[in-house]
């Protein structure tokens, strides 16, 4: 029968000679000074085991033998240190390998011979290993089995073995890493104290915790009884990992659910949120005309109540209008919000200097505090088909943040006209250019460089644009910023 094959890697030279000398005849060897050269060398199924040092110059132990699970994950793998701190301890766990300190003795060829012969087991009785998980393979809605059940029928097989007398499974003794690392290798034969034989095995039981099976024998146990105890205890191990990885996946897959579902109930409370911000983003702009034409009205009121004396009411039916604009705007707002929830648009033909002319009234007062002056240029624009209050509030926004975007003393432009392919084109144009990385992301929700604004009226404004079927974007024209709004005409 052909050698084992086993990789030894160490970048000393004398430890890796004697390493070589002492394991060859027994297995194949062969050797490499570093970690990078044995990667070079590792094929799946090339070898049956590699042997490493932990702390090497360049990539080290740990982060070798986690490669390589990953190129073979049948690869025995085993740690051969002279250091013994918890860090090699969690390495080992960590990597799923076995740990041996330097110097070495017999261990090292009896620990790869039960490793390597187990292995071997397991890949040539992986279809039988599944019979322990499901009573019946393949059939669905079957109960599974439990780990007491896997115990239990290992037991039962056991003492079915001739020469058994009995087998115990009970919590093992505190052990020790390279303890547990031994003997889960494979059984411990020793002399036991009510029968000649007794044969011990360690297993890993339900929570990981380590359990100590003990088989005990008639007679001293012959080879075939051992491989056969071995072979059993070796499908049990399989069928309680595996029962283990089917627990971890269950509470895997429950805890993401759970958290899909609170990421559900997280992203609809953004979203109603992001609906509340974009509604009072909206209707600050015509509560705050309401507000200054409220104070201005009861200004009015108290100068006559107090001097009995009607002042010039010129501004009045300006406010009034005002008002009244403002009241049509903010119904419009709720108006398009239940729109939005029933996904009607219901467009009508509209005129885009009324349009503008409502958005300059409702915008006045800002325009006024500011010492902005906004101009409007006409050119024959034509009618266009959309919602009339959604593209006055669309062109509202634009303005405004024209205006504050304007140095005092700046200048706002309005322009609109006719563009091709059954298209109307309104431009609102501010002095100043926006940087490139602030342009790339002015569109997305809650982005703002004003230190006390929502960042929500270009988004806002982008989506009522999409709605009309129209668009809007922004571009820079020389030493001006112009943002470009589409629509399409009646």
């Amino acid at each position: 029968m052909k050698a084992p094959s086993v990789l030894l890697v160490d970048d000393e030279i004398d430890v890796l000679c004697a390493l070589a000398d002492e394991l060859r005849g027994p297995f194949d060897v062969t050797t490499a000074r570093s970690a990078e050269e044995a990667l070079d060398l590792l094929t799946p199924g090339r070898y049956s085991a590699i042997v490493s040092d932990v702390r090497m110059p360049g990539l080290g132990g740990v982060e070798l033998l986690r490669r390589a699970a990953a190129i073979d994950p049948m690869l025995v793998r085993v740690f051969l240190t002279g250091y013994g701190d918890d860090a090699v301890h969690d390495a080992a766990n960590s990597t799923g390998a076995y740990k041996l300190r330097k110097p070495w003795g017999d261990e090292v060829e009896i620990l790869l011979r039960r490793a390597i012969e187990q292995r071997e087991q397991v890949a040539a009785l992986g279809v039988e290993i599944q019979g322990y998980v499901t009573f019946e393979q393949g059939r669905p809605g079957d109960p599974e089995v439990t780990a007491p059940q896997i115990l239990a029928h290992l037991r039962a097989t056991l003492e079915a073995i001739p020469d058994v007398d009995r087998a115990t499974i009970e919590p093992a003794p505190a052990l020790t890493a390279d303890d547990r690392w031994i003997a889960a290798a494979g059984p411990t034969r020793q002399p036991g104290p009510e029968r000649p034989w007794l044969l011990e095995y360690l297993i890993e039981g339900p929570e990981k915790r380590d359990l100590r099976l003990r088989v005990q024998l008639r007679s001293e146990p012959t080879e075939i009884v051992s491989r056969f105890a071995d072979l059993a205890v070796g499908r049990a191990r399989e069928a309680l990992r595996m029962r283990s990885l089917a627990d971890e996946v269950r509470a895997s897959v429950d805890e993401a659910e759970r958290m899909r579902t609170r990421a559900f109930q997280s992203e609809r409370l953004a979203s109603l949120g992001a609906l509340a911000s974009s509604v009072a983003h909206d209707l600050a702009t015509p509560l705050a005309v309401l507000r200054a034409n409220r104070e201005f009205v009861s200004q009015w009121a108290d100068h006559v109540r107090e001097t009995r004396e009607v002042p010039d009411d010129s501004e009045l039916p300006g406010i009034l209008e005002d008002d009244r604009l403002a009241l049509e705007t903010a119904v419009g707002i709720l108006d398009a919000l239940r729109s939005f929830a029933s996904s009607q648009v219901v467009k009508t033909t509209c005129a885009l200097p009324d349009l503008v002319d409502r958005t300059l009234r409702l915008v006045r007062q800002a325009q006024r505090r500011s010492g902005v002056s906004v101009v409007t240029e006409m050119r024959d624009p034509p009618l266009v088909s959309a919602v009339p209050l959604e593209v006055a509030q669309i062109l509202m926004n634009l303005v405004l943040n024209a205006i504050q975007a304007s140095p005092r003393g700046g200048r706002v432009v309005i322009e609109a006209e006719a563009a091709e392919g059954g298209l109307a084109r309104v431009r609102v144009r501010n002095p100043g250019v926006v940087p490139a990385g602030i342009r790339e992301r002015m569109f997305e929700p809650f982005f703002t460089t004003k230190p006390s604004g929502l960042g929500l009226g270009l988004s806002i404004s982008r989506s009522l644009a999409a709605r009309q079927g129209g668009e809007l974007d922004v571009q820079d024209d020389s030493d001006q910023t112009v943002f470009v709004l589409t629509l399409r005409v009646a």
